[in-house]
């Protein structure tokens, strides 16, 4: 783990959680832009691993989807 300032940030748990992002919007054909608009969240900034979304956030992303956080973290193989 990394720490930044006074927080600690996985880097493989960050990019795991940026690729499944892009993963989504690219399954449904939509842009950063898109599904900043839609969710009024940092997308373009969780995308390149400059900030992790909270849990919250993450709960957004899946809802807009209609997918659950279970569903969103199923396929990643994390240790």
């Amino acid at each position: 783990m990394k720490k930044i300032g006074k927080k600690y940030l996985d880097p493989v748990l960050a990019e795991m959680i940026a690729q499944r992002i892009q993963q989504l919007r690219d399954e449904y054909g939509h842009t950063q832009e898109f599904l900043i608009d839609r969710v009024k969240l940092d997308i373009n900034r969780y995308e390149i691993c400059d900030r992790l979304p909270t849990l919250m956030s993450l709960r957004k992303i899946c809802e807009f989807y209609d997918i659950t956080l279970s569903d969103f973290f199923l396929s990643m193989n994390y240790p």
